[in-house]
């Protein structure tokens, strides 16, 4: 997923998230007192919400940590190219960044 979408996605869950705590904890309609399944069915609900977040938070990290990554590794492999140095080295630099680049 391109970082764009990424967040925008995070920015989704993010409003879902604000909506789900209005509706079951500001707004005052629910009750620790209510019947227990219904309970259980808005701590579900809540946590649903946190779950989503947190995933598509940890997604956005993953995309941004990817970019750098292979934004360093391509201002060293334009050093590299400017050097001369021997493409057995470039490998093994691919190899320790974990990326291939063809």
């Amino acid at each position: 997923m391109a970082e764009a979408a990424t967040r925008r996605h995070s920015a989704k869950k993010l409003r879902r998230w604000h909506k789900a705590k209005e509706t079951y904890v500001t707004s005052g309609n629910y009750s620790r007192y209510d019947e227990p399944s219904v309970v259980k069915r808005v701590e579900d609900r809540l946590w649903k919400a946190d779950v989503e977040l947190a995933t598509a938070r940890a997604h956005v990290a993953q995309c941004r940590i990817r970019f750098v990554r292979l934004r360093t590794l391509l201002a060293l492999y334009e050093k590299m190219r400017e050097s001369d140095l021997s493409p057995i080295r470039w490998t093994r630099c691919c190899v320790a960044f974990g990326t291939v680049l063809v």
